[in-house]
């Protein structure tokens, strides 16, 4: 398996929250004028061979959203991009967008994410007095099976996008699936293991430490819940 290696001030592991993003680019990615514009601050820079290079960016409340800045980097580089949207170390979103279109998405650590995700019923006055009970293990359980039920299609729309970016041909829909529904402590393992699942070869850090661009000031991560998630309990 190989390693994301991504760098910074903050460790996926332990606690980080913002974007991992991959594209393929002639020019150094954190270079590219689409994080300034958004206002996101990129960190650190891994690459691959052919172009592709994967960057750590951070952002604040005011800061563009992934699937618009996503649209924006792959106008910009005319080539397939992903951005996994990671959330306190535990769990991600994972999007992809070729430059026809094609456009997938896809949750890594599932069974973190459930509990994110988890729909508070109406009559729940009290959200952090219902987290832990019964009612929110049910709830989980049943976010748990919706968001398994999905994997087979994520996994089937991942790999369209990997044999766009000139990847994934010959691979197994089965070992991305069982990549999407892979449990760990951390999300961090699952995004390079995801990669390496698609086809992709082993990335390894940049020879130089590029001049990170923070349009923002410091760095301030952000785990704003996704515009189309349903209510959720908010999990301290």
């Amino acid at each position: 398996m190989d390693s994301m290696g991504i760098r910074g001030e903050a460790v996926m592991g332990t606690g980080f929250s913002g974007e991992i993003v991959t594209g393929r680019s002639a020019a150094p990615l954190p270079q590219a004028p689409v994080f300034r514009r958004a206002g996101w601050s990129v960190s650190a820079q891994d690459v691959r061979p052919g172009g592709w290079q994967s960057v750590r960016c951070g952002y604040g409340g005011s800061a563009a959203d992934p699937p618009s800045v996503l649209r924006d980097l792959v106008a910009w580089t005319r080539a397939p991009a992903c951005a996994v949207s990671v959330h306190g170390g535990r769990y991600g979103l994972a999007r992809g967008l070729t430059p026809a279109g094609g456009w997938w998405e896809a949750w890594l650590n599932l069974d973190a994410a459930a509990e994110k995700l988890a729909e508070v019923p109406d009559d729940v006055s009290d959200p952090a007095m219902w987290i832990g009970g019964p009612g929110f293990a049910a709830a989980v359980a049943r976010k748990r099976a919706a968001l398994d039920a999905g994997v087979p299609v994520d996994a089937r729309g991942a790999l369209a996008w990997a044999r766009a970016a000139g990847f994934g041909g010959d691979r197994d829909p089965a070992r991305v699936e069982a990549v999407l529904r892979s449990k760990a402590s951390s999300v961090e393992p699952l995004i390079p293991a995801l990669f390496a699942a698609l086809g992709f070869p082993p990335a390894s850090p940049a020879p130089s430490n590029p001049a990170a661009s923070n349009p923002g000031g410091p760095h301030r991560p952000s785990d704003r819940p996704e515009p189309l998630a349903p209510r959720t309990a908010v999990l301290r």
